[in-house]
């Protein structure tokens, strides 16, 4: 069965948007970790920085940053071809190869 143009667009954006979604969840996890651990360091340069602008600015951009990364993932593991076929062939193809 082939599919139409749209249809297979419509399925990698869907891929994109689901990896962006869980990226962008747990990389605002991983900077509010990060952003608390920064902040009772010290580590900013100029302490009088408020605690949210501080934990807020690392969790926006571990968030975009591991967002866009899960997101490209995501559409380059769903663009592999899954026919039933090739994946047979696959399997022929690793038993003969595991014989030798």
């Amino acid at each position: 069965m082939k599919q139409d143009k749209g249809s297979e667009f419509q399925r990698y954006w869907n891929q994109f948007k689901l990896g962006v979604f869980m990226g962008g969840i747990v990389g605002c996890c991983i900077g509010f970790v990060f952003g608390n651990m920064a902040y009772i360091q010290g580590r900013r340069v100029n302490m009088s920085q408020r605690y949210l602008r501080t934990v807020f600015q690392y969790m926006a951009t571990s968030g975009a940053s591991f967002g866009l990364f899960m997101g490209v993932g995501s559409v380059l593991r769903n663009d592999s071809d899954r026919s039933p076929e090739k994946y047979e062939a696959w399997r022929q193809f690793v038993r003969i190869e595991g014989k030798k």
